[in-house]
């Protein structure tokens, strides 16, 4: 009896440990899942008192309980099948719902009362499912004023693809942060780009992202940087005097919008209901996901680079590679993508200094060439620079014409005393560039900043895409951009000098 005892304890215990392992969360005090009346006809039943295949009773959300099902089992033991219903007020024989108020529910026959996802989505398609989740609302009218909404339906181009879908509380959150309404939406630019963001290229169930790694998804959105990440993680939910509750949340390693930010607010996105379509497969998620800022408006916000946005703005440069960008129509920018090696104030203030000038006296000079040597050429370059992926002495053509050579340096710094193992260090990388001008390679960082239309950068010195000597910049400067036309906006591209 002991050895038993000590048995049923070692068990326990190790059950207690699983259940540490598991990530958990706190219920809601509307999770608990309502008792259920005895069994009653289904046959002839008002049109409302369907099973709900959206998760939706009236309007109130029901948690993605959708259809027939055996709620009460796991949680009670009680193999009845319950339903919530579309429309209560048509439903005279639903009851209400205790953990849902304002829902109802009845007893429903799993052989009469065929769910979305049972059905498979043979004759629904993404376009219908939109339109009939009434949390959706604000995600089907931004689809439908840009054109993309008729495209998901039966005869539309969008096919094979996952939605993203933000709930209009999603939508809401944004709304605050950008502080419009709905009713802005139809004047913002960056809408198709932000849509667009939400349309994954093929389709992901639940069941295709399970795993403890993430599953990268090719979006439909024509940025730099265009994928995201998703997963479906097991969570265990508990609420006291109930047992353990064990359901399947789809994660995405995505950021929630943030104009402010290039990288988004660190606020986690999921999707908690899911459903299948003909046409493709549909989650319905907690946040809205990018897009991230666009090159110039990243460096715009960003102080470090206060000079170097002077630089860019007084010769046109700004205007050159950051109008129209995103397109409201299309998404996409003109210049997409790009690579910028971004000086800082410090880069600047170095060349002043050696010049024997002010940086107001630099800002005075024709510097177009010099600017434009700092940004890669889209034509040439097709793909936003990773350093990773560097041979460690590449030859980069930029938009003036000239080249920057980029290696990769390599270096040790030490990170502190371990009492047993002595001195600890760290590696570090850094990018040394190297355009015309010998005495001018910028060092910068090998981490860059990801944006909408490429990858920026931060350098320690300008970059002179022509040799020059100790207060020779104003005379070289002048002399190349005389002898060298300048871009222009409507063309796109870079003059024969650039």
């Amino acid at each position: 009896m002991e050895t038993r005892a000590l048995v049923v304890a070692l068990v326990a215990l190790q059950l207690a440990a699983l259940r540490r392992l598991i990530p958990q969360f706190k219920a809601p005090d509307n999770f608990a899942v309502d008792a259920v009346a005895p069994a009653e006809s289904v046959t002839s039943l008002p049109p409302g008192c369907n099973c709900t295949d959206v998760g939706i009773s009236g309007n109130v959300d029901v948690d993605g309980r959708i259809g027939c099902r055996q709620w009460l089992q796991q949680s009670t033991g009680d193999p009845t099948w319950a339903c919530y219903v579309k429309d209560p007020s048509t439903c005279p024989s639903a009851l209400p719902s205790s953990a849902f108020p304002g829902a109802y529910y009845r007893v429903c026959n799993p052989d009469v009362d065929v769910t979305l996802e049972e059905a498979s989505g043979a004759n629904r398609t993404l376009e219908d499912i939109i339109k009939n989740v009434p949390d959706l609302s604000i995600f089907a009218a931004a689809l439908d004023q840009v054109g993309l909404l008729d495209a998901l339906g039966s005869s539309g181009d969008l096919s094979g693809v996952t939605l993203f879908a933000p709930s209009d509380a999603a939508f809401q959150d944004m709304f605050a942060v950008l502080n419009i309404t709905e009713a802005d939406l139809a004047d913002w630019d960056k809408l198709v780009a932000l849509l667009l963001f939400h349309i994954g290229i093929g389709e992901y169930t639940k069941a295709d992202l399970a795993g403890q790694a993430f599953t990268e998804i090719p979006t439909a959105a024509p940025a730099a940087f265009s994928t995201l990440l998703a997963r479906t993680t097991r969570r265990v939910v508990y609420q006291p005097g109930m047992p353990r509750q064990a359901f399947q949340l789809l994660e995405l390693d995505a950021p929630v919008y943030d104009p402010s930010s290039a990288t988004g607010s660190s606020e986690g996105t999921f999707g908690y209901r899911q459903f299948i379509a003909s046409n493709g497969v549909l989650h319905v998620i907690n946040g809205v996901m990018g897009p991230p800022q666009t090159a110039t408006e990243f460096l715009a916000d960003t102080p470090s680079f206060s000079t170097f946005v002077q630089a860019m703005n007084i010769t046109g440069v700004l205007d050159l590679i950051g109008s129209d960008c995103p397109n409201a129509t299309t998404g996409d920018c003109d210049f997409n993508p790009i690579t910028i090696w971004a000086p800082t104030n410090t880069a600047f203030q170095r060349l002043a200094a050696a010049q024997n000038v002010t940086v107001a006296d630099l800002l005075d000079l024709p510097l177009e060439d010099i600017v434009l040597g700092h940004i890669t050429d889209p034509d040439a370059v097709t793909s936003p620079i990773i350093v990773s992926e560097l041979s460690g002495n590449d030859t980069i053509p930029t938009l003036y014409g000239s080249n920057v050579t980029v290696a990769i340096n390599t270096t040790f710094v030490r990170a502190g005393v371990d009492p047993l193992l002595g001195p600890l260090f760290v590696q570090r990388q850094e990018l040394v560039l190297q355009s015309a001008n010998p005495q001018a390679a910028g060092i910068g960082s090998a981490q860059g900043f990801k944006v909408y239309n490429g990858i920026v950068y931060p350098i320690t010195r300008v970059l002179l895409p022509y040799p020059v000597a100790e207060g020779e910049v104003a005379q070289q400067a002048g002399a190349q951009t005389q002898a060298a036309a300048a871009p222009t906006a409507e063309s796109g591209q870079a003059g024969n000098g650039y």
